[in-house]
């Protein structure tokens, strides 16, 4: 899994939505951020990593029909 910055993917996606279609499609991006959420209690690394997912799939079909074969 990589070892992502949530800040970089955000700032990625306001560059070029694409850039973070790529990334779900391509690379283990969604396990890697289900992983982050699904962790029992809440912190802020919880909380900005559903931002990250809010974000990633606004703007893409692709992004949330991988999502939704994930189970997520």
């Amino acid at each position: 899994i990589f070892n992502l910055n949530e800040a970089l993917v955000e700032n990625l996606s306001e560059i070029d939505p694409k850039i973070v279609e790529t990334l779900v499609q391509k690379a283990d991006f969604f396990p890697w951020l289900l992983s982050r959420i699904q962790k029992e209690g809440f912190d802020n690394v919880k909380q900005y990593s559903s931002e990250i997912l809010a974000i990633s799939l606004q703007n893409s079909q692709a992004n949330r029909l991988k999502l939704g074969e994930l189970g997520g």
